[in-house]
C-alpha cells in the first residue's frame, strides 16, 4: 500500500510541477501543499516488474484545500483508484493559507464544472447524450465558463446530438454569480448561449451586492450561499436581501442555501441589529451559520424541478487525462 501512495504522491508532484505551482516551486517561495489524506480503493497489487501507468488530476480548490484524484493502470487494467486532500501551507507562519488566485487558476474549477476548458468536447458531448436518454430526472448544469456551451453543444466536435436552437427541457444552464462584475461578465455569455431552455444562476458565495435587472425575465431560478470553510468572507445581510427581494418582486424562486462560516453579527444578535453594529463572527462549522432570513428560510424550488425526481447534481462531472 506504501509503494500505491508514494506513486500517487510522485505523479501529483510532477503534474503540479508542470504549472509551476508544485511543491518544489512553493518552498522557493515560502509556501508549500501537504498532503492531509488520502482514500484508496485497491483491487489488486501490481505484480514484480509489471509496468504501470498512473493518471491524476486536479478536481479543484477551495480555500486552502486542494482536491486531486489518481488511477493506477497495469496496462488497460485498473487496479487502484484514490482520491486526496492537499492543504496550501505558509512555512512563515507556519499556518494554513487561502490559495493565492493566480495558483488556484491553473487548476480545474471545482467538480462539477462541466465547461472548463480542460474538458473535451467530446466528453460534454457524451455527458448531454446521457441527460437525452434519461428524460425522467431533472439536470442542473452550473458553469463559470458559459462561453463554451453554445460553441460545444451546437458545434461539431461534441457529438450532443443537439441542433442548433435545439434544448433538452429537463436540462437546465446555469452560470456563478458571486458579485455585479461576475453578474455582467458571465450572465450575457449565459443568454446569449443559444440555448433555448431554462437557464438559472447561483450567487454563491455571495461576495457583493448584486442587481439583477433586465437580467430577471430571463431566469427561472436564483439560488445563494455564503462562502464555508477556512477564511470563508462573509455575505452581508444587506445583499441578501437585496437579491431576496428583486426575485420576489419578479416572481422568480429564491432559495438561499446556508450563510456558511462567516456570519453577520446583526443575524445572531438582536441589539446589535439595532444598533446596526457591523461584525463578523467566524462560525466553527456552516451548520452553526444557520440559513435564516428574517426569520424565514428561503427553500422555494420551481414547480418544474420540485417533483420526485430530485435535481441531478454533480454527476458526470469527471474525466481522465494523463500527464
Amino acid at each position: 500500500l506504501r509503494g500505491v501512495f508514494e506513486f500517487f504522491q510522485e505523479a501529483a508532484i510532477k503534474h503540479a510541477d508542470l504549472f509551476d505551482t508544485g511543491t518544489r516551486a512553493m518552498i522557493s517561495r515560502g509556501e508549500s501543499w501537504v498532503l492531509n489524506r488520502m482514500a484508496a480503493a485497491i483491487q489488486r497489487y501490481p505484480r514484480y516488474e509489471e509496468a504501470v501507468r498512473v493518471v491524476t488530476w486536479s478536481t479543484g480548490i477551495r480555500a486552502c484545500k486542494g482536491f486531486r484524484d489518481f488511477r493506477l493502470y497495469c496496462g488497460d487494467e485498473l487496479v487502484a483508484s484514490a482520491s486526496s486532500l492537499w492543504l496550501y501551507v505558509n512555512l512563515k507562519t507556519k499556518t494554513l493559507s487561502r490559495v493565492p488566485p493566480e495558483i488556484a487558476a491553473t487548476f480545474p474549477s471545482r467538480p462539477g464544472d462541466l465547461f472548463h476548458p480542460e474538458v473535451p468536447a467530446a466528453f460534454i458531448g457524451r455527458v448531454f447524450r446521457a441527460m437525452a436518454a434519461s428524460p425522467q430526472h431533472s439536470y442542473l448544469v452550473l458553469s463559470k465558463h458559459p462561453g463554451r456551451m453554445g460553441p460545444v453543444l451546437y458545434g461539431d466536435t461534441s457529438g450532443s446530438g443537439l441542433r442548433a436552437g435545439q434544448a433538452l427541457p429537463h436540462v437546465w444552464l446555469g452560470t456563478s454569480i458571486e458579485d455585479q462584475t461576475w453578474t455582467d461578465r458571465r450572465l450575457p455569455l449565459l443568454l446569449g448561449s443559444g440555448w433555448p431552455g431554462r437557464f438559472w444562476v447561483s450567487a454563491e458565495p455571495l461576495l457583493g451586492p448584486i442587481t439583477l435587472g433586465a437580467y430577471l425575465p430571463f431566469l427561472a431560478w436564483a439560488v445563494g450561499g455564503g462562502e464555508s470553510g477556512l477564511d470563508a468572507r462573509g455575505a452581508h445581510p444587506a445583499w441578501v436581501r437585496s437579491l431576496r427581494d428583486q426575485c420576489l418582486t419578479h416572481g422568480l424562486p429564491w432559495f438561499w442555501k446556508q450563510w456558511g462560516n462567516r456570519v453577520h453579527r446583526s443575524l445572531l444578535d438582536d441589539r446589535s441589529a439595532r444598533q446596526g453594529i457591523d461584525e463578523w463572527v467566524t462560525m466553527r462549522s456552516r451548520a452553526e451559520g444557520g440559513r435564516m432570513l428574517d426569520g424565514v428560510e428561503w427553500t422555494q424550488i420551481p414547480p418544474e424541478i420540485a417533483g420526485p425526481h430530485s435535481p441531478q447534481l454533480g454527476l458526470f462531472t469527471k474525466y481522465e487525462r494523463t500527464q
